[in-house]
């Protein structure tokens, strides 16, 4: 419609455009697990078409009750961006990690990523398991499972010790007080079996000596 009256209708034209909302990866290619800490790989989310903008991070214990008890959520970071990659396509899984640290050795947790771009975003949740300090087995206790069983890492572990958690074995009090004492008793021990090997050694020259004078 203008000054000098109203045109004929035209088609509509409905059009898409392209793009959707982030797609989750496997927990096995998103997740490495540790015995205090796991490795997120958020290079691993396919963008959707759309150039991912954030992540929300958060985990919580599994198998308690919200409102307390460790049950509630904990929010690592709302506000996680992506290294490196170009917008539209897959951006490269070993320039986008994101490690979540002081973690329970031998403890069950969900973890709940959101992911945002242009065109909505996207919830996924993911069990995973600690390890224990020595990065092995340990007894599920049967009131969280049907019945008790040995249970390795939810996620295949591939062992990666972040920077701050290097000897980890070696800080660990437990580990480290009984090595000590046992240590130094141990030196206890030597110090005092040669003390008395060199008395005695020099009591048995006194004796000779002694001996061969009395005989001349």
């Amino acid at each position: 419609m203008n000054d000098f009256g109203v045109g004929e209708r035209t088609e509509t034209i409905s059009a898409t455009t392209l793009g959707s909302a982030p797609i989750p990866p496997d927990a096995d290619r998103l997740i490495t697990v540790n015995s205090t800490s796991i490795s997120l790989r958020l290079g691993a989310w396919e963008t959707g078409g759309c150039s991912i903008s954030s992540f929300v991070v958060e985990y919580r214990l599994r198998g308690k009750p919200s409102g307390g008890n460790g049950g509630d959520w904990v929010l690592v970071n709302n506000n996680v961006k992506l290294n490196g990659g170009g917008g539209g396509g897959r951006r490269d899984a070993a320039s986008s990690e994101f490690a979540i640290l002081d973690l329970s050795p031998e403890t069950m947790y969900t973890l709940r990523i959101t992911a945002h771009n242009a065109a909505g975003s996207t919830v996924q949740k993911y069990d995973f398991t600690t390890l224990t300090y020595l990065g092995g087995w340990f007894l599920v206790p049967s009131s969280i499972t049907r019945s008790s069983q040995y249970c390795l890492a939810t996620i295949a572990p591939e062992l990666i010790i972040h920077s701050d958690y290097g000897g980890l074995i070696f800080k660990n009090p437990a580990v480290m007080l009984p090595l000590f004492l046992a240590i130094v008793i141990m030196v206890i021990v030597a110090i005092l079996f040669v003390h008395h090997w060199r008395k005695k050694a020099h009591h048995i020259g006194t004796d000779s000596m002694t001996h061969a004078r009395n005989l001349l």
